[in-house]
């Protein structure tokens, strides 16, 4: 394996120098490698019974967990990325990622046996006779393997390959993203000549968000219906139908993301259908040529653990998923039929009815869309009340209304009409708040375009930045200088393939850098009048965006940037990730990289995420922000925090994703900052308070002290304000700030009990919190009907006190919580069948605050 990964390496610079340098790269079948170790060994069970006794299925169809080791460095399920079924042995086979980068695990789904085939491959399906599978080599190119000769060769010269499937008439597609290296169709669909290798694009990424009018990511998934539609998915969940007759139609596009991200996978199959597991939302859904959206089975043992990404795969018979849970199961129908016969019957006809109230003043709310996943909508009443009539079976519910966060819920619909149920719809305000801190939105979507909000920074002039994911632009809040009051908020740029830019970060001279989709880095002067930066991909040129003077703002090639941040003599630093690129000047390549970058131009590696004993702890690291030390603070997508010397480099980890020796484990690209003084806040999904936090790691590195619980996103960066007196938090469709009511800062409230009635009130110092399932789901009856909500905003917690002034008002814009009440404590929901966690509040005495406020100054 030495010796492949040095191939590896060598091949990929030389490929990709040779693409800068203009030279036209030659397709052939020269061998890829002859000669590689698959050892064929029993996978051991991990010890207990799958069950799968929680999910829903449509009535008719069954399933069962047939594989559930979970080492993937031993024959085990890592993140799949794409199944493929063998249609001469049923073998199943996994592109999945892995602890060391990834390989293809192949399951005998009868008697459990399995072994590996050592490449990296994110899509990967065997040609209809089963005597060939093709497979993306890393991020590299299109390779095949012809089974009858056991021989590997190189196909096709198609970088950042994401999918691939074969038609039953044997035509060959592959989806492309831009992750990674550059090739001649990044976010496309490529059609490939089997016979000599030849491709051409049948779908990009432009053309349908063109025609639909709407912002798309990058391409994840592809899939092919029975009559040649194409379908693909971007890595927001967003799906996008190409008709045989070129026209598009937007999809049953999903709303719930994990770690910012909706990877849901697509697969083809036989029948003609179009499978589609959402592993962020733990739903299965089919889609018929016709246009038919049925919703298979939900529930939460069907929900991913970090990552959303999903395999799904169907030879008509048999359906097989697979997520991060590392259960591959196995979904049949109950009577032993095609599965199209089962999905196509029709259940009988049934209605749902319901009321969407506000959740605080239990009013009801009208102007409530509420739209199910074929398709249907309606819109509440004046008395809050909406119906429909609909065939029995599963379905998807989402309830928005532009004052409140969005709800989605799951209903099994039976025979008889249902009761009224009450939907109850929550601000956008977080669930919780510790003692003496209040909270206010200074920016929302309705009036001020925040729009899928996954980051903040501050300008050395005190204002704040937010790149805005779902709408493609970086908006501007003007704060007053001294009572840091919001004077106004515009957009400052639209377009420019930003709605796959996922930070942002200004320098000395006011200019703001963030990416461009994962091509490279804009930078971006300050506003020349009142018109803000309209960008638009040079469509004559991948490497250039261009706004509306005509002038290229792509400021760096780097690709895959996913953070920055600014030292303190000037320089920014760039966060490539594990889809970075090799350039003439840094020919090492940039993968899991920081990158400083001199206001000249000027770029060096300064870490690779080692650590003293030269360790790589870094994992495809992301959103970054710096302390006052010029130390980098970085996250990563398997949640390990690490803090990174910009002087030497070296990466320390500060507290590692699984929680190893910690408290509790932390979400997929939880996010870190620095108050100013030293403490270090954490913002993510929480498995102990069962939703989305931001917590302080207390000052002994060891516990996570509660600031603010049910945020909306498990997802985005945060910046401290007011020396530490305040925090803005990005939070999808609003700016957040939490301030103390006293003048202290955040951590000394969080350390020390506030003060009131000039002495401290009693304050539990621990607390016992029922571990809970990171995406917590409950599922409830009512009458005929089983509900569940899909709660990707977190569970609401009780005893909130809102400010009297904004009761009368359907949405409040600001509240505080109680100060210093016992009860002030969250109270995670029971479980009985979780293990019991304790959130540990540590309350420090007098005398400390005494020495920290000399050796700090007082705030």
């Amino acid at each position: 394996m030495a010796i492949l990964t040095r191939f590896f390496q060598e091949l990929r610079q030389y490929f990709l120098q040779d693409c800068l340098q203009g030279k036209k790269i030659l397709v052939s079948f020269t061998t890829l490698l002859v000669l590689f170790d698959s050892p064929i060994v029993f996978a051991q069970n991990t010890g207990f019974e799958p069950s799968l006794e929680q999910v829903i299925w449509r009535q008719g169809l069954q399933g069962e967990v047939i594989y559930n080791k979970k080492d993937p460095q031993n024959l085990g399920i890592g993140t799949p990325r794409q199944l493929a079924i063998d249609p001469t042995t049923g073998d199943i086979y996994i592109g999945q990622l892995t602890v060391s980068g990834g390989n293809i695990l192949v399951i005998d789904p009868n008697d459990s046996s399995a072994h590996t085939i050592n490449f990296f491959s994110s899509g990967l399906a065997f040609s209809a006779d089963g005597n060939t599978l093709y497979f993306g080599v890393s991020t590299l190119m299109l390779g095949a393997w012809f089974k009858q000769q056991d021989i590997y060769r190189k196909f096709a010269i198609i970088p950042a390959i994401e999918t691939v499937q074969v038609t039953p008439n044997g035509t060959l597609y592959v989806a492309t993203s831009d992750f990674g290296p550059k090739g001649l169709y990044p976010n496309s669909v490529i059609k490939v000549d089997t016979s000599n290798a030849h491709f051409e694009p049948a779908f990009t990424l432009q053309q349908a968000s063109k025609a639909l009018g709407v912002t798309m990511n990058t391409l994840n998934a592809m899939a092919i219906d029975g009559i040649g539609n194409i379908y693909i998915g971007d890595n927001q969940g967003r799906i996008v139908i190409q008709k045989t007759d070129g026209s598009f139609i937007e999809g049953n596009s999903r709303p719930i993301t994990l770690g910012g991200i909706n990877n849901a996978g697509l697969g083809s199959s036989s029948d003609g259908l179009v499978y589609h597991y959402d592993g962020a939302a733990g739903e299965v859904f089919a889609y018929s040529a016709e246009g038919e959206r049925i919703l298979l089975a939900y529930g939460e043992q069907l929900t991913a653990d970090k990552l959303s990404g999903t395999g799904v795969a169907s030879d008509g018979k048999t359906l097989y998923i697979v997520s991060d849970q590392a259960e591959l199961i196995r979904v049949t129908a109950t009577n032993g039929a095609n599965l199209l016969d089962v999905i196509s019957n029709s259940l009988g006809d049934s209605s749902i009815r319901g009321v969407v109230i506000d959740e605080l003043s239990q009013q009801p709310l009208s102007g409530a869309k509420i739209s199910l996943h074929n398709g249907s909508t309606t819109t509440s009443d004046s008395s809050g009340f909406f119906a429909f009539n609909l065939a029995v079976g599963l379905y998807e519910v989402s309830i928005t209304h532009e004052d409140f966060l969005r709800k989605i819920i799951n209903i099994d619909v039976k025979n008889q009409t249902g009761e009224n149920f009450t939907i109850a719809l929550q601000s956008a305000l977080p669930s919780w708040l510790a003692a003496g801190i209040s909270a206010e939105i200074i920016a929302n979507n309705k009036n001020n375009d925040i729009s899928g909000a996954t980051d903040v920074d501050l300008d050395t002039e005190g204002n704040l930045w937010a790149i805005n994911h779902n709408n493609a632009s970086i908006t501007k809040t003007l704060l007053d200088p001294i009572t840091r009051a919001v004077i106004d908020t515009f957009t400052f740029a639209q377009g420019g393939s930003m709605a796959n830019a996922w930070f942002i970060v200004s320098d000395d001279n006011l200019n703001v850098f963030t990416s461009t989709s994962n091509a490279g880095v804009l930078k971006l002067p300050p506003l020349e009048n009142e018109q803000p930066w309209f960008l638009n991909n040079d469509s004559n040129s991948p490497n250039k965006v261009i706004d509306q003077l005509g002038v290229n703002r792509m400021d760096s090639l780097i690709t895959d940037v996913d953070g920055g941040a600014k030292l303190s003599n000037g320089d920014i630093v760039l966060v490539s990730g594990a889809g970075g690129s090799i350039l003439p000047n840094l020919p090492e390549g940039t993968f899991d990289s920081l990158i400083r970058q001199t206001p000249s131009g000027e770029q060096s590696i300064i870490s690779r995420g080692l650590d003293v004993q030269g360790q790589e702890i870094f994992e495809n690291p992301d959103i970054t922000k710096i302390d006052a030390q010029d130390r980098l603070l970085v996250s990563n997508r398997n949640g390990n925090l690490v803090r990174v010397n910009a002087g030497n480099g070296i990466a320390e980890l500060i507290w590692p994703g699984d929680g190893d020796g910690k408290s509790e484990s932390l979400s997929a690209y939880t996010t870190i900052n620095d108050d100013g003084d030293g403490y270090l806040f954490v913002r993510g999904a929480s498995t102990v308070v069962g939703g989305n936090r931001l917590s302080m790691i207390s000052p002994d590195g060891q516990n996570l002290l509660l600031l603010a619980g049910g945020l909306s996103s498990d997802y985005g960066g945060f910046v401290f304000d007011d020396n530490g007196r305040s925090v803005i938090v990005s939070d999808w469709d609003v700016l957040l700030r939490l301030s103390t009511n006293d003048g202290r800062t955040i951590a000394e409230n969080l350390l020390t009990v506030p003060v009131s009635n000039q002495r401290l009130e009693s304050y539990h110092k621990t607390k016992a919190l029922t571990e809970q399932p990171t995406q917590a789901k409950a599922l409830q009856n009512n009458n005929e009907q089983t509900i569940r909500t899909i709660v990707w905003q977190p569970q609401r917690f009780e005893n909130i006190v809102y400010n009297p002034d904004d009761f009368n008002n359907n949405v409040p814009k600001y509240w505080a919580a109680a100060v210093n009440e016992a009860n002030s404590e969250p109270q995670a929901p029971q479980n009985n069948g979780g293990s019991v966690w304790y959130l540990v509040a540590l309350l420090m005495n007098s005398l400390f605050f005494h020495w920290r406020t000399k050796r700090f100054g007082k705030k």
